[in-house]
């Protein structure tokens, strides 16, 4: 879900999408993609990290899908790294 979109849909279909107890009609835009946040019927909803129920308007079958986490972001000790840097860049004089 790189684009944060579910994809592979039927271009402009209405689905409706349960998450736990609470379902949502949401329309796929004109590329079959459905954003994994945002608003429908004045509710907010975000399917990121959820198991979801989506089925297309007018048809009986639906899919069970768990939607993945976002990744972690990566920790960074900038202070660390720049003297680090500063101690391997240095000239001999400089090295501890």
């Amino acid at each position: 879900y790189a684009t944060e979109h579910l994809t592979g849909l039927t271009a402009n279909a209405v689905y409706t999408i349960t998450v736990g107890e609470t379902s949502y009609t949401i329309a796929a835009n004109e590329n079959g993609k459905i954003p994994l946040s945002g608003t429908s019927g004045g509710q907010t909803y975000d399917l990121i990290g959820k198991k979801i129920t989506i089925q297309k308007s007018g048809e009986t079958a639906s899919k069970e899908i768990t939607v993945d986490a976002r990744p972690a972001a990566p920790l960074q000790r900038m202070g660390q790294e720049r003297t680090t840097l500063r101690r391997q860049h240095a000239g001999p004089a400089l090295r501890r």
